[in-house]
Order: structure tokens, then sequence, then C-alpha cells
């Protein structure tokens, strides 16, 4: 079972006053519910160009993971030219919490870090790296050699927690000239975020993240600052009442289900395929690099992976 502290009222006047200041204040209403179970749809964005999808579209007939055949890599067509350059993000406060205190271990508790940043630790490596980077693109001027083709990244995609946009900004933008155009988009989307498992991985409304990131476009998430993150009221017709699947423990909100995060993972897969752009770089968790690669991404890790070597079916681990 999940528990939610504090009082309701006094956490809903606390989240109008931190919409309207645009500070972040982390806190648990980002885990509550509406009393109505859902939200205005008329204030939702609309499609860019098609190929973004809103994350009310997957509020659908549940998907099992039995299922799977009918997500093959031949529902989109692949373009054998385009690579995507993933990046999971860097250290977090909850990361190190972690280390220290394993999840599912006796005794677990979730200390309350909501959209977790980069810890002090984080933001050091994180610069560093970008003068490693910064050296060899000033030094060398073919991309081949770089880390990544920074010349030819012609999209920018990263997920709307918080410590996606800050590692982007620090690995890529510290320093002037940033090593991607700053011509170059650069979408944030809901898809990307990482799965439910703790408070670090609830997000933050709309508003105080464009305050925050004034250079990302926020496009694709709600305008009406309701909840671009898993929450159980928006998937109940669909996917059922929720049912607690992690390990015993006490847990401030609900994780996102197995069914749930499977089929986000296929839309996120589909919606990537659909882009035309041939050098994407990807900023984003290691729970959805997982699931689209199957492979076990490192703080600040990066990959270069063809369209071609995504896994036909998401891998969600139970």
């Amino acid at each position: 079972m999940f528990v939610v502290v504090g009082k309701a009222a006094k956490l809903n006047n606390l989240h109008r006053l931190a919409v309207a200041s645009s500070f972040v204040v982390r806190c648990p209403i980002r885990c509550l519910t509406t009393a109505n179970g859902g939200r205005d749809k008329s204030h939702d964005p609309p499609e860019r160009d098609g190929m973004w999808q809103h994350p009310q579209h997957h509020r659908r007939k549940v998907r099992h993971v039995d299922s799977a055949k009918a997500l093959s890599s031949s529902d989109e067509p692949i373009d054998p030219e385009q690579t995507f350059y993933f990046v999971r993000h860097g250290l977090t406060e909850m990361n190190e919490v972690l280390h220290q205190m394993e999840w599912g271990s006796p005794g677990f508790y979730d200390k309350g870090l909501w959209d977790t940043t980069l810890s002090a630790a984080g933001v050091e490596q994180a610069i560093e790296l970008h003068k490693q980077w910064r050296e060899q693109f000033d030094a060398e001027p073919s991309p081949a050699s770089h880390v990544v083709p920074w010349e030819l990244v012609d999209l920018v995609v990263v997920s709307p927690l918080t410590r996606t946009m800050q590692t982007y900004e620090l690995l890529v933008e510290h320093t002037s000239p940033p090593l991607i155009d700053p011509a170059v988009p650069r979408y944030v989307h809901p898809l990307l975020r990482e799965r439910l498992y703790l408070s670090s991985d609830a997000g933050s409304p709309r508003s105080m993240l464009q305050a925050q990131f004034p250079r990302f476009d926020f496009s694709s998430l709600p305008q009406d600052d309701s909840p671009w993150w898993y929450t159980p009221d928006q998937y109940a017709d669909d996917y059922g009442p929720y049912v607690e699947w992690r390990p015993p423990g006490k847990y401030l909100c609900p994780g996102e289900p197995t069914d749930v995060f499977y089929d986000r993972l296929a839309d996120l897969r589909r919606s990537l395929l659909r882009r035309t752009e041939k050098h994407v770089l990807v900023v984003a968790h290691w729970g959805t690099l997982r699931g689209l690669t199957g492979g076990d991404f490192k703080n600040f890790e990066v990959r270069a992976v063809k369209a071609t070597d995504l896994l036909p079916e998401p891998f969600v681990d139970p």
C-alpha cells in the first residue's frame, strides 16, 4: 500500500500558490488525484506535425504483454539511416539515496524527493563531462570522432522530468556556443518519462517547468497543468483499479503498472520511428531506455542505436 502524507486541503492551497508563482515545490500533491477522476480534454495541445502523440491517446483498451505480436517491427517503416543517441540523465539525489537504501530492501521507504534533481556530485560530473566533450569538439572537426556527432543532430527530445533537462543543459549548453545548434528543435515529451516507481518519478506542472527551462518546447504537455505522469484515475477506465505491484515498503504515490508502462513504451517506439530526422538525441531514464533497447544504462551513459536495432517489442521488468 502506498501512503499519501499531509492534509489534502493544505496541499491544494500550496499547489495553487506554486503554480501561480512558478516556483518548483516538491510536495505530495503530485500523486493526489482529482475528485472527478479526469480532466478537460479541451485543454490538450494539438499533435505536432502528426508525429508526437499526446499522452491521452494511450488511455484505451488494455494491451497485455502476451499480445506482443501486435507490436512487431512491421507496424512502422524503419529508416536504416536513422540513428538515436540515447543518453541517461546524470546522478540524482534519489540515486544517491538508493545507493544507501536499496529499493525493496527490508524497511524501505520513499524519502519524498519529488521530481528529483541532479545531486551536487551529478552537476559536477556533468560539467566535467561537458568540458571533455567541448575540448574534443574544438580540437577535432570530424563528427565521426565525437561521442555524438553534434553538428549532425537535427532533433533533441527529452523527458519532462527535471533531471533530464538539467542533464541536457549541462552536457550540451554549459559553455557557449552550445555543442548543438540552438536552431535544432528541442522537444519535451511525456512518453519519455521514467516508469513511476517512487516520488522522484512524479513530475512537475508544465507552467513550473517552462519557467525553469524556457528554451524547451513544452507543447506536448497539458496546458492546464494537469498531471502528465501516471495517476490511477487517468487510466482506471481502460486498465481497471490500481493494484500495488511493487515490493513491500512505504510509498508516497502509486507506481505505474506493467501494462500501462508497456503500452506507453510501444507508443514511444512508434512515435520515434515516425520522425523523419536522421540524428536524434534522446535524454531519458534507465527504465525507458531499457524498455527500448534491452540494455542497462549508467548515469550519463551515451549509446548510438540505429532505428533498426530498437527492440521490436518493449522490454519491461515485471
